[in-house]
Protein backbone atom coordinates (compact mmCIF):
# COMPACT_ATOMS: atom_id res chain seq x y z
CA UNK A 1 0.00 0.00 0.00
CA UNK A 2 2.86 2.27 0.53
CA UNK A 3 4.10 1.88 -2.96
CA UNK A 4 0.83 2.53 -4.26
CA UNK A 5 0.57 5.71 -2.36
CA UNK A 6 3.64 6.83 -3.22
CA UNK A 7 3.07 6.20 -6.63
CA UNK A 8 0.28 8.65 -6.14
CA UNK A 9 1.58 10.96 -4.69
CA UNK A 10 4.71 11.44 -7.92
CA UNK A 11 2.04 11.22 -10.58
CA UNK A 12 0.21 14.47 -8.64
CA UNK A 13 3.92 16.54 -7.99
CA UNK A 14 4.18 15.69 -12.14
CA UNK A 15 0.76 17.11 -13.06
CA UNK A 16 1.13 20.07 -10.54
CA UNK A 17 4.50 21.05 -12.42
CA UNK A 18 2.85 20.92 -15.62
CA UNK A 19 0.01 22.80 -14.30
CA UNK A 20 1.91 25.24 -12.78
CA UNK A 21 4.85 26.25 -15.49
CA UNK A 22 1.92 25.50 -18.34
CA UNK A 23 0.19 28.54 -16.83
CA UNK A 24 3.38 31.07 -17.00
CA UNK A 25 3.20 30.97 -21.09
CA UNK A 26 0.66 32.74 -23.53
CA UNK A 27 0.74 30.32 -26.45
CA UNK A 28 -1.38 27.66 -27.64
CA UNK A 29 -0.70 24.35 -27.84
CA UNK A 30 -1.24 21.52 -30.42
CA UNK A 31 -3.33 17.89 -29.70
CA UNK A 32 -1.70 15.03 -28.35
CA UNK A 33 -3.44 11.61 -27.99
CA UNK A 34 -3.40 9.46 -25.00
CA UNK A 35 -0.24 7.52 -27.00
CA UNK A 36 2.02 10.65 -27.19
CA UNK A 37 1.83 11.95 -30.56
CA UNK A 38 -0.32 14.16 -32.10
CA UNK A 39 -3.42 13.36 -32.81
CA UNK A 40 -7.60 13.13 -31.62
CA UNK A 41 -8.24 11.28 -28.22
CA UNK A 42 -6.07 7.68 -29.25
CA UNK A 43 -5.60 8.04 -33.21
CA UNK A 44 -3.31 9.66 -35.13
CA UNK A 45 -4.08 13.08 -37.72
CA UNK A 46 -2.02 14.15 -40.29
CA UNK A 47 -0.65 16.90 -38.02
CA UNK A 48 2.68 17.56 -36.32
CA UNK A 49 3.67 19.79 -33.52
CA UNK A 50 5.51 23.04 -34.69
CA UNK A 51 9.23 23.02 -35.38
CA UNK A 52 11.41 22.28 -32.80
CA UNK A 53 9.14 21.68 -29.95
CA UNK A 54 8.94 18.85 -27.55
CA UNK A 55 5.74 17.63 -25.21
CA UNK A 56 6.05 15.56 -22.13
CA UNK A 57 3.13 13.73 -20.20
CA UNK A 58 1.28 11.42 -18.58
CA UNK A 59 -1.83 9.26 -19.69
CA UNK A 60 -4.17 6.77 -18.29
CA UNK A 61 -5.44 3.80 -20.50
CA UNK A 62 -7.32 0.60 -19.75
CA UNK A 63 -5.95 -2.18 -18.81
CA UNK A 64 -9.07 -3.97 -20.70
CA UNK A 65 -8.01 -2.79 -23.89
CA UNK A 66 -4.54 -3.19 -23.59
CA UNK A 67 -2.06 -5.39 -25.04
CA UNK A 68 0.39 -4.98 -22.29
CA UNK A 69 -2.11 -5.62 -19.42
CA UNK A 70 -1.93 -9.50 -17.91
CA UNK A 71 -4.71 -9.86 -19.57
CA UNK A 72 -6.81 -6.91 -18.85
CA UNK A 73 -6.05 -7.29 -15.05
CA UNK A 74 -3.56 -4.01 -14.66
CA UNK A 75 -4.40 -0.36 -16.23
CA UNK A 76 -1.22 1.43 -18.25
CA UNK A 77 0.46 4.70 -17.22
CA UNK A 78 2.04 6.34 -20.18
CA UNK A 79 4.87 9.00 -19.76
CA UNK A 80 5.82 10.42 -23.10
CA UNK A 81 8.72 12.80 -24.79
CA UNK A 82 7.96 13.93 -28.34
CA UNK A 83 10.06 16.29 -30.12
CA UNK A 84 9.07 17.73 -33.73
CA UNK A 85 12.14 18.74 -35.97
CA UNK A 86 13.62 18.76 -39.63
CA UNK A 87 10.46 20.18 -39.36
CA UNK A 88 8.03 17.47 -41.27
CA UNK A 89 10.23 14.54 -38.34
CA UNK A 90 7.83 13.98 -35.03
CA UNK A 91 9.40 11.54 -33.12
CA UNK A 92 8.05 10.00 -29.56
CA UNK A 93 10.00 7.99 -27.00
CA UNK A 94 7.53 6.86 -24.19
CA UNK A 95 7.20 4.30 -21.22
CA UNK A 96 4.38 2.36 -20.31
CA UNK A 97 4.02 1.10 -16.73
CA UNK A 98 1.19 -1.26 -15.57
CA UNK A 99 -0.56 0.62 -12.61
CA UNK A 100 -0.50 -1.02 -9.37
CA UNK A 101 1.59 -4.03 -9.90
CA UNK A 102 3.69 -5.46 -6.88
CA UNK A 103 6.79 -2.88 -6.34
CA UNK A 104 9.42 -5.83 -6.86
CA UNK A 105 8.04 -7.23 -10.16
CA UNK A 106 10.08 -7.25 -13.25
CA UNK A 107 7.38 -5.58 -15.06
CA UNK A 108 7.07 -2.57 -12.23
CA UNK A 109 10.97 -2.06 -12.70
CA UNK A 110 11.29 -2.19 -15.99
CA UNK A 111 8.38 -0.91 -17.82
CA UNK A 112 7.72 -1.24 -21.62
CA UNK A 113 9.76 1.05 -24.00
CA UNK A 114 9.02 2.30 -27.42
CA UNK A 115 9.48 4.51 -29.88
CA UNK A 116 7.25 6.25 -32.65
CA UNK A 117 8.38 7.97 -35.96
CA UNK A 118 5.71 10.03 -38.05
CA UNK A 119 6.60 11.86 -41.06
CA UNK A 120 5.04 15.06 -42.70
CA UNK A 121 4.42 14.00 -46.97
CA UNK A 122 2.00 17.21 -47.67
CA UNK A 123 1.12 19.62 -45.42
CA UNK A 124 -2.71 20.54 -45.65
CA UNK A 125 -3.45 23.20 -48.63
CA UNK A 126 -6.73 25.20 -48.73
CA UNK A 127 -8.48 22.32 -50.71
CA UNK A 128 -6.48 19.55 -50.12
CA UNK A 129 -5.80 17.54 -47.22
CA UNK A 130 -2.23 16.99 -45.07
CA UNK A 131 -0.99 13.23 -45.48
CA UNK A 132 1.12 11.61 -43.00
CA UNK A 133 2.86 8.24 -42.44
CA UNK A 134 3.41 6.46 -39.27
CA UNK A 135 5.53 3.81 -37.39
CA UNK A 136 4.66 3.13 -33.96
CA UNK A 137 6.19 0.97 -31.81
CA UNK A 138 8.72 0.34 -34.84
CA UNK A 139 11.61 -1.58 -32.74
CA UNK A 140 8.86 -4.70 -32.77
CA UNK A 141 8.02 -4.17 -36.60
CA UNK A 142 11.16 -4.17 -38.00
CA UNK A 143 12.82 -7.07 -35.44
CA UNK A 144 15.18 -4.63 -32.86
CA UNK A 145 13.67 -5.04 -29.61
CA UNK A 146 11.95 -8.65 -28.47
CA UNK A 147 8.57 -7.16 -27.33
CA UNK A 148 5.93 -5.56 -29.74
CA UNK A 149 3.12 -4.21 -27.49
CA UNK A 150 1.98 -1.13 -29.16
CA UNK A 151 2.55 -1.35 -32.83
CA UNK A 152 1.09 0.55 -35.64
CA UNK A 153 1.87 1.41 -39.16
CA UNK A 154 0.02 3.89 -40.43
CA UNK A 155 -1.10 6.59 -43.40
CA UNK A 156 -3.79 9.28 -42.40
CA UNK A 157 -4.93 12.39 -44.27
CA UNK A 158 -6.25 15.38 -42.49
CA UNK A 159 -9.11 18.54 -43.42
CA UNK A 160 -10.09 21.36 -41.69
CA UNK A 161 -13.09 22.50 -42.43
CA UNK A 162 -14.26 25.81 -41.05
CA UNK A 163 -18.23 26.91 -41.33
CA UNK A 164 -20.07 29.81 -39.82
CA UNK A 165 -20.24 28.45 -36.35
CA UNK A 166 -18.36 25.35 -36.04
CA UNK A 167 -14.92 24.75 -36.61
CA UNK A 168 -14.23 20.84 -37.73
CA UNK A 169 -11.18 19.07 -38.11
CA UNK A 170 -11.23 15.46 -40.19
CA UNK A 171 -8.90 12.83 -40.24
CA UNK A 172 -8.96 9.21 -41.81
CA UNK A 173 -6.38 6.61 -42.43
CA UNK A 174 -5.27 2.52 -42.51
CA UNK A 175 -3.61 1.27 -40.64
CA UNK A 176 -1.52 -2.13 -41.94
CA UNK A 177 0.09 -5.12 -40.69
CA UNK A 178 3.76 -4.83 -42.17
CA UNK A 179 4.92 -8.56 -40.06
CA UNK A 180 1.17 -10.03 -39.11
CA UNK A 181 2.05 -8.94 -35.85
CA UNK A 182 -1.12 -9.72 -33.38
CA UNK A 183 -0.41 -7.00 -31.35
CA UNK A 184 -1.34 -4.12 -33.35
CA UNK A 185 -3.19 -1.76 -31.99
CA UNK A 186 -4.92 -0.66 -35.00
CA UNK A 187 -5.87 -2.53 -38.22
CA UNK A 188 -7.64 -1.39 -40.89
CA UNK A 189 -9.79 1.55 -41.10
CA UNK A 190 -9.96 4.44 -38.47
CA UNK A 191 -11.08 8.30 -38.53
CA UNK A 192 -12.36 10.65 -36.48
CA UNK A 193 -13.62 14.43 -35.88
CA UNK A 194 -12.88 16.95 -33.33
CA UNK A 195 -15.56 20.22 -33.24
CA UNK A 196 -15.03 23.83 -31.74
CA UNK A 197 -16.59 26.47 -31.94
CA UNK A 198 -13.77 28.04 -33.61
CA UNK A 199 -10.20 27.15 -34.74
CA UNK A 200 -8.63 28.88 -31.43
CA UNK A 201 -11.21 27.57 -29.17
CA UNK A 202 -10.01 26.35 -25.96
CA UNK A 203 -12.87 23.24 -25.40
CA UNK A 204 -13.11 20.70 -28.28
CA UNK A 205 -15.66 17.46 -28.45
CA UNK A 206 -13.92 14.63 -30.00
CA UNK A 207 -15.36 11.58 -31.73
CA UNK A 208 -13.52 8.62 -33.61
CA UNK A 209 -13.76 4.85 -34.93
CA UNK A 210 -9.66 3.53 -34.37
CA UNK A 211 -10.61 0.80 -36.22
CA UNK A 212 -12.02 -1.81 -33.16
CA UNK A 213 -14.28 0.84 -31.41
CA UNK A 214 -16.27 3.94 -30.73
CA UNK A 215 -14.69 6.80 -29.00
CA UNK A 216 -15.36 9.78 -27.43
CA UNK A 217 -13.61 12.41 -25.52
CA UNK A 218 -13.54 16.07 -24.25
CA UNK A 219 -10.18 18.25 -24.69
CA UNK A 220 -9.23 21.51 -23.09
CA UNK A 221 -6.57 23.52 -23.74
CA UNK A 222 -5.03 26.24 -21.52
CA UNK A 223 -2.17 28.15 -23.16
CA UNK A 224 0.17 25.26 -23.16
CA UNK A 225 -1.45 22.70 -21.04
CA UNK A 226 -3.56 19.92 -22.06
CA UNK A 227 -6.18 17.90 -20.22
CA UNK A 228 -8.32 15.17 -21.83
CA UNK A 229 -10.41 12.63 -20.29
CA UNK A 230 -13.08 10.59 -22.28
CA UNK A 231 -14.54 6.97 -22.63
CA UNK A 232 -12.98 4.42 -24.83
CA UNK A 233 -15.26 1.98 -26.56
CA UNK A 234 -17.88 4.01 -24.91
CA UNK A 235 -17.25 2.30 -21.98
CA UNK A 236 -13.29 2.84 -20.45
CA UNK A 237 -12.68 5.41 -18.74
CA UNK A 238 -8.72 6.79 -20.48
CA UNK A 239 -6.95 10.45 -20.09
CA UNK A 240 -4.33 12.55 -19.08
CA UNK A 241 -2.44 15.82 -19.64
CA UNK A 242 0.42 17.31 -21.45
CA UNK A 243 2.22 20.16 -21.99
CA UNK A 244 4.22 21.92 -24.97
CA UNK A 245 7.86 23.84 -25.46
CA UNK A 246 9.75 25.78 -27.73
CA UNK A 247 13.16 24.50 -28.33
Amino acid sequence: MASLNHNHLAYAILFSFFLVVGLLRVESSAAQSVTGTTGLFSTPTARVMPDKTVSAGFYFFPGALSNYSRDGLYDNGNFHATLTFLPRLEVMFRYTRMLNLDAESRESIFMDRMMTARILIFREGRHTPGLLIGFQDFGGTFGTTVNNHFGANYVVASKSLEMKMVFTDLSIGYAYDLENDQSNTMSGIFAGLEFKTQKDAPFSFIAEYDSHRLNAAVKLHFRRVQVMTGLMGMKYVSGGMSIQYPI
